[in-house]
């Protein structure tokens, strides 16, 4: 229990560091365009956001099954298609708010 204790902790923590810099550089982005180009500047906020969400990620994958299950969706075959259309319809709203 201790471990699945620590995962969680390690996953909030990844959680608020991913905020305070994703939110810190939205913060900051009027004072660093003024020095360095747009362009540019988008292209390190997606390096510094995908350089914490990647490891992020891959860490929440590897401790998926860490503590109490809430619910288990394994047997229900719609659920692949659902999560599909709804990343879909997900990413159709949100690709042009990124430029």
């Amino acid at each position: 229990m201790k471990e699945d204790l620590n995962s969680h902790i390690f996953i909030i923590l990844f959680a608020l560091v991913f905020g305070i810099v994703h939110s810190g550089m939205a913060h900051f982005r009027a004072v660093l365009e003024q020095y360095i180009p747009p362009r540019i500047y988008r292209l390190l906020f997606v390096f510094a956001s995908f350089l914490i969400a990647t490891p992020w990620l891959v860490f929440l994958v590897s401790h998926r099954y860490d503590g109490v299950r809430l619910f288990n969706f394994q047997d229900n075959l719609f659920i692949h298609g659902l999560v599909l259309i709804l990343s879909t319809v997900a990413f159709f709203f949100l690709y042009p708010g990124s430029f």
